[in-house]
């Protein structure tokens, strides 16, 4: 019976579904865990007041991708330049 269990289960096809799963199980949680323990450390220098800091400073952390991809758009535009005037001449 197919409705029995799912159809990924049936026909053995887990690595799509550990390839969408396993980054989201990871982040979700090792991240409370990791922003947890930078609270824990810099309660010493901020009290109560740690918590606040991790959450600002990881709220700059998006940055750090941004600057990434911006770099890469700007490698894919001459990529997709050099394409086109190869394309149309």
């Amino acid at each position: 019976d197919l409705m029995a269990y799912p159809a990924f289960i049936k026909y053995g096809s887990w690595r799509p579904v550990w390839r969408l799963l396993g980054p989201a199980l990871i982040g979700l949680g090792l991240g409370p865990l990791f922003f947890g323990m930078m609270s824990d450390a810099f309660k010493p220098l901020a009290g109560t007041e740690s918590v606040r800091w991790v959450l600002f400073g990881a709220a700059w952390l998006g940055l750090v991708p941004a600057f990434f991809f911006w770099r890469a758009s700007l490698r894919l535009n001459r990529e997709m330049t050099a394409k086109a005037a190869l394309t149309l001449g």
